[in-house]
């Protein structure tokens, strides 16, 4: 099986499988040799019969994670092999090889939530299930701005939130303004973008056209991942300590 997280900058895709592959201990981590230096391109999650692969970094030297920071090398291994094209054909090569080794697979990342046509049309081909986080854009704007070093919002005042009046006045840092007509408008930001996309447009056709799909709760995101994973591939599920009671 093939899981793809999705949502936009900020829904906690990379949170949510840093925290999954932390805590599962038994794991090998897969390098790329490249340039004569070993390369992480991700993680061999062990548990049961077939082994989890999970595509992109998660550890601490890098800032963010996920598929995002792996694609120039995994472009520049694929092109290396004779592979032509960009990096989403080398992300998709090497998720389908490791399908087809008999290996599951997780994978996440921002480039790869802004696409859609090639993972549906691999769907349609290989078992595939596609989980979308539910975040709040309001939340996903207050993420990004606290990673960007903005400050936390304050929250709602007369109907809007600190943060919307915020970005009202600082549109520069979420989206580009365009003159038309001699009037200014507001593009808006691939964030926005990205959420509306998956909202009306990838959601909808996933149930249409019955495809494998899961809506993520964004406060209980990983039990249900684990949940997910335990239904499906067997996947082992943690054994929580029971209390002692007191004498």
């Amino acid at each position: 099986m093939i899981y793809n997280i999705r949502g936009t900058s900020g829904s906690g895709k990379t949170t949510l499988v840093r925290r999954f592959v932390r805590k599962h201990k038994d794991k090998e981590l897969i390098y790329m040799w490249y340039g004569g230096k070993p390369r992480i391109l991700g993680y061999k999650l062990l548990g049961n019969s077939q082994p989890l692969m999970v595509l992109g970094r998660y550890d601490d030297a890098i800032k963010g994670g996920g598929v995002d920071n792996i694609t120039s090398i995994l472009t520049k291994g694929y092109e290396h092999r004779g592979g032509e094209g960009n990096s989403m054909d080398a992300v998709e090569q090497q998720i389908r090889d490791w399908h087809e080794s008999g290996y599951n697979v997780l994978f996440e990342g921002l480039i790869v939530t802004s696409v859609w046509g090639r993972w549906m049309e691999l769907a349609q081909q290989v078992p595939m299930h596609f989980m979308f986080l539910d975040t709040p854009m309001e939340t996903c704007y207050q993420r990004v701005l606290e990673r960007s070093g903005g400050r936390t919002p304050k929250g709602w005042n007369d109907g809007k939130s600190d943060l919307q009046n915020k970005h009202k006045t600082s549109e520069k840092q979420l989206a580009s303004i365009t003159r038309r007509n001699g009037e200014v408008k507001r593009q808006q930001s691939s964030l926005e973008d990205f959420y509306k996309r998956q909202t009306n447009r990838h959601i909808p056709y996933a149930n249409k056209h019955e495809l494998r799909y899961t809506l993520l709760k964004h406060k209980r995101a990983y039990s249900q991942l684990r949940k997910i994973l335990t239904e499906e591939i067997g996947w082992p599920e943690i054994k929580r300590k029971k209390k002692e009671k007191a004498n």
